[in-house]
């Protein structure tokens, strides 16, 4: 069920478990999110989030950020870094799920290999099927710019199908 994570349409206690996966980077309000995560909890119950850690342990984003910088280097888009890997700090997360009335937070980083055809479709799905995709086309044409971009990536990555570690 669609819902806005500031104000759950669910009532008290009803949950054993609330998990958000890659969501919380996104919430306007975090603390006010795990407030109401902490709301729809019964006693004992668990949160689980998870978010991306720094930009510099995902090989696909941060290749993009530089195929992007060398697209756009006046005004290169800020979206992967911003919003994505801009919640990277365990210790904000865990100063903003206790702000939201939730307790004993632990923190594990975990690290795997993501793999994807080609860096060129990669940087397609990126380019045209995230936020980012505002950002590009507000700096020109989107498609040159996904084309361009996606050339980048893969004088960086290589050709064919690519492999790289991803850490969250």
């Amino acid at each position: 069920q669609q819902a806005d994570a500031t104000r759950l349409p669910f009532d008290d206690a009803t949950f054993d478990l609330v998990a958000c996966q890659f969501g919380v980077m996104f919430f306007p309000d975090r603390p006010a999110a795990f407030a109401e995560a902490c709301r729809v909890l019964t006693p004992g119950g668990r949160v689980l989030v998870n978010t991306w850690a720094p930009l510099d342990t995902h090989v696909f984003q941060s290749a993009l950020v530089t195929a992007l910088e060398r697209v756009f280097p006046d005004d290169p888009p800020t979206f992967m870094a911003a919003v994505p890997h801009g919640y990277a700090d365990p210790d904000v997360v865990v100063a903003d799920l206790r702000a939201g009335g939730l307790r004993g937070a632990s923190i594990t980083t975990v690290t795997l290999d993501g793999t994807a055809a080609s860096a060129a479709d990669f940087a397609a799905g990126y380019c045209a099927g995230t936020p980012l995709r505002a950002e590009i086309a507000a700096r020109g044409d989107l498609a040159t710019a996904t084309a361009t971009v996606a050339d980048e990536m893969t004088a960086l990555l290589g050709d064919g199908p690519v492999t790289g570690a991803m850490t969250a």
